[in-house]
């Protein structure tokens, strides 16, 4: 009697998910380093538009002897016209964390209590005279979402 030998071509279901399982378990290795790498980003970002905001507010006191009015009084460019109208900033800075131009009056602290759906960017502090990103601690280089954020709050 003759043999009859079958050849197969392709792969086994077997064989796929044994590959797909491979993949699923690199992708989870590599996630938690690809959301480090976008927030280091963020925070390069915000530390970047900060100093600058900040070289633009002291400009903006050396120029006129006192600080932009309008910052955090809600108006409709939500308060940048100050330092709009003589050139320190060509419009209302995003900020990188949220995406919200929107500032508001506020201290280091109510900056540190606006999380990413707040509808806030900027704290205005008119005390320190200086502007605090919304959901960053910058001298400890954490976001709001950061598990340790919780404990500066």
């Amino acid at each position: 009697m003759a043999r009859r030998w079958s050849i197969t071509t392709g792969i086994s279901l077997v064989e796929t998910l044994i590959v797909l399982a491979a993949l699923l378990t690199l992708a989870l290795l590599l996630q938690p380093r690809v959301t480090l790498a976008s927030d280091q980003q963020v925070k390069i970002e915000l530390d970047e538009t900060l100093t600058g905001l900040s070289q633009s507010v002291a400009i903006y006191q050396m120029q006129t002897g006192g600080a932009p009015p309008a910052l955090g009084t809600g108006e409709a460019d939500e308060g940048w016209t100050p330092l709009i109208t003589i050139g320190l900033v060509s419009q209302p800075p995003v900020n990188p964390y949220n995406g919200s131009t929107r500032i508001v009056i506020g201290t280091l602290a109510d900056a540190m209590s606006h999380g990413p759906g707040s509808g806030v960017g900027w704290i205005w502090d008119r005390e320190a005279r200086t502007i605090h990103a919304a959901g960053y601690a910058p001298k400890l280089r954490l976001l709001f979402h950061e598990r340790s954020f919780a404990d500066v709050r």
